[in-house]
């Protein structure tokens, strides 16, 4: 069993999990693991708003989870996070919103403008 000493170290350990194949496609077991290990930072240091915006973001580019990233989005800012996980939250709402818009067949038209 390994102690996490910061929100530092879960974030760490969860990037290090990012596992892809010949194909460029994401590896589901190492997804999961991710997973688990924010999730379980999540529940060790449940103030840190940069843990839960890290979890929306694995959220949305691993499993295409659009609403629930949305959800852990709102979550985070109720923590108070600091100007850069801000910017990560609006990063990660513009990418959840072209997913939605995608997925309703709508057009996004922002790239060619």
């Amino acid at each position: 069993v390994f102690k996490f000493e910061s929100p530092e170290d879960v974030e760490i350990m969860s990037r290090s999990m990012r596992k892809f194949d010949r194909d460029g496609m994401v590896d589901l077991q190492a997804v999961q693991l991710g997973d688990t290990i924010l999730q379980a930072g999540i529940q060790y240091f449940p103030s840190s708003p940069s843990l839960v915006i890290q979890y929306a973001a694995l959220l949305l580019e691993a499993k295409r989870e659009g609403p629930l990233t949305r959800t852990q989005l709102q979550n985070g800012m109720k923590l108070r996070p600091n100007i850069l996980d801000k910017y990560k939250v609006y990063v990660i709402a513009q990418r959840a919103k072209r997913l939605k818009d995608s997925a309703d067949g709508t057009m996004d038209l922002q790239p060619y403008v």
